[in-house]
């Protein structure tokens, strides 16, 4: 197999953590979003729509979407089990997968997509063209953003990781979305500073070795 990922992007750097955590090594390249290497005729060929990560299987296959990708490796290798080895695990794990994708990811990618200059004429990472910024979407996302940030300090007020008493897919979605909220300028994570449990749980989560070893 072989992972393509790109920097600091959210969605590879959430395969990435992942692989760390089970202990697994696949081949991996980079491909530069920044410079549209997405876009060459060579990854078109892979993932037609030019989108990071991307997985090729060994039988020449290929895997896109994270959680997607993540799930595949949890079947291959189940130990850890990042996505819940009972019920209850699956059920709270899968449960807030859902809220962050649409309450956290979704709003960070809105609030990104409809201020940065670099989708001023895309709307869309993977089109060459899209639609117009909409500036009143930022507005929105931020106000969502602000909401989920409330609901996790009380999750984490509660127990040590987003869905329970084990690191799972949850922190690592979870961390990778509040990182890349803050590293594209979103205001409503500008200042964390009245969020002592999310900043206790995302100092221990930064500070896994498979987060750390990511870093530049």
């Amino acid at each position: 197999m072989k992972l393509f990922v790109s920097g600091r992007a959210p969605s590879p750097r959430r395969v990435q953590i992942f692989v760390a955590e089970k202990g697994l090594e696949l081949p991996t390249e980079s491909v530069s979003i920044g410079k549209g290497e997405q876009f060459s005729a060579e990854f078109t060929r892979l993932n037609p729509d030019n989108l990071l990560p991307a997985l090729v299987r060994d039988d020449g296959t290929v895997l896109g979407e994270s959680i997607a990708i993540c799930r595949y490796l949890e079947a291959l290798y189940p130990t850890p089990a990042l996505f819940g080895d009972t019920p209850e695990q699956i059920g709270a794990i899968e449960m807030w997968l859902r809220r962050l994708e649409l309450l956290a990811y979704l709003p960070a990618q809105e609030a990104y997509r409809n201020r940065h200059p670099f989708f001023a004429d895309r709307g869309w990472p993977g089109w060459r063209q899209g639609m117009p910024q909409i500036p009143e979407l930022v507005a929105r996302a931020n106000r969502i953003m602000g909401r989920t940030l409330e609901t996790l300090e009380l999750q984490l007020e509660a127990q040590p990781f987003v869905a329970g008493p084990a690191f799972s897919m949850a922190d690592i979605v979870a961390l990778t979305t509040l990182d890349f909220a803050q590293d594209s300028g979103m205001e409503a994570v500008s200042d964390l500073a009245g969020f002592a449990h999310l900043a206790r749980w995302r100092a221990e989560v930064s500070g896994r070795p498979s987060v750390a070893s990511l870093e530049p």
